[in-house]
Order: C-alpha cells, then structure tokens, then sequence
C-alpha cells in the first residue's frame, strides 16, 4: 500500500517537476561469510539440526541477479525509483558435526527476489558523467531448496536431506556509481552496491538421514542464515 501511494504522487507530479525513466540490466555480486545454524540451537521438540556449538559456514557462490526498475527525476539531482531484482542464491558450506571424520560439505539452490524504493543524489545533472549516491529499502522473498548435508568420510553415500523453505523480511541496499550519457535520454549507469537480503530459512520437517547402515527419517526444526551481497551492477535508463 506504501508502494502504491508513492507511484500515485509521482504521477500527479507535473513533468517539468517530474520526468519519468525506466531501466533494466544485470549485475554479478559476492556473497560476504554465510552461517547456517539453528532457530532454536536448545529446540527438543522437534529437535534441533545442529545443536548449540554446531553450525555450518561458508556462502552463497557468485550471485547473478536481474534489474529493472521505474521511478521520476525530481528537480535537477534527485530521483525516487522502485526497483525489483531477481538473484539466484545457491548456498556452499561446511558443516561441524561432532564425530565425524573428514570435510562435511553443504549444499542448496535457493534465490531471492527484492522490491526496493530507492533514493538517488547525482551530483552534476547536466554533465555527461554524472556521479550518484543511493540508497533504499524494501522487501525480499528468499527460496531455498532441500539442503544436502555429505559425510565422506563416513561413506561416499552418507548424507542428510533436509527441507527447503521460503521466507520474506526487510532488505536494503546502499551504494555509489556514474551514469554516462549515451545520448540526450539514454544512460549507463554503473553502480557499486551492497544488499542485505535478510535471512534465508528451512522449515521444520522430515529430514533424511542416510548411513551404511540404515536409513531414517526423523522430524527436525528449521534453520536459519544470512544472506547478503556486493556487487557491480550495469544498467541502461532511459528517462522521458
């Protein structure tokens, strides 16, 4: 509903107060350091994953994501935009179990997609290359798919699957670049910037535990981890 009502002023705006744009592009990101640990490390029913003490490290791999955005220019530096990014988030890790011999290598496919409103400051309007600040907020809606837990050094078929889950919360995401006119209404901007995404969590459910011996299924309690990003984004924008 915020959304909505900012869109509804921008379009009351005259267009000499209020010229329009639109852009579009990609941008590559890395992850910072990602734990994957308990909600509730104490949880007995159902149990916890891990436990307290127990957790798995590492990050998401080299983050593709997708832009586009609309907004209007206000006056001769500011500009207001809403801008959604889809980002694929494919979680590489290892974990810590007690006992066990050997790397314990975690692994999901998961992604994420944001809707932000964000705030620009260009320093010279009127200039071919333009410096700008930013920054904005907004939410982000976080997938992950089971999450396979390997234990080589147990057997080469030892592992753990547990769910997958999906989960919205605030994102942000802050940074600094250049616009460089292509021609009088058409831009490149590229830009520096990093996002916090929120957290990515599993839900409780059935986990599959597999062992030379036998193999179970027992109820666990979800996870939880970090996910942010930074990155370059390059972007084409094209204003009324």
């Amino acid at each position: 509903m915020k959304v909505l009502t900012v869109l509804l002023l921008l379009s009351t705006l005259p267009v000499s107060a209020a010229s329009l744009y639109v852009r579009g592009g990609v941008a590559i990101e890395q992850s910072g350091d990602t734990t994957v640990s308990d909600r509730d490390c104490a949880s007995t029913n159902p149990p916890a994953l891990f436990g307290c003490g127990i957790d798995a490290r590492g990050g998401f791999a080299t983050v593709e994501a997708f832009d586009v955005a609309a907004g209007a220019n206000l006056g001769e530096h500011a500009r207001v935009e809403l801008a959604f990014t889809d980002r694929d988030l494919d979680l590489g890790a290892s974990a810590n179990f007690t006992g066990v011999r050997g790397a314990q290598p975690v692994r999901a496919n998961g992604s994420s997609r944001a809707l932000l409103l964000n705030g620009f400051w260009t320093c010279d309007n009127d200039a071919d290359i333009q410096p700008f600040v930013f920054a904005g907020a907004g939410i982000a809606r976080n997938e992950i798919g089971e999450v396979r837990y390997t234990f080589p050094g147990i057997a080469a078929n030892a592992l753990t699957i547990t769910q997958g889950g999906s989960s919205s919360g605030l994102a942000w995401n802050a940074g600094a670049g250049v616009s460089v006119r292509m021609a009088s209404s058409l831009f490149v901007d590229v830009a520096l910037r990093y996002t916090d995404l929120g957290d990515v969590e599993t839900d409780a459910g059935d986990a599959t535990i597999v062992r030379p011996s036998r193999t179970i299924v027992l109820g666990i309690d979800g996870t939880r981890a970090n996910a942010d990003t930074l990155g370059v984004a390059i972007t084409l924008r094209w204003s009324r």
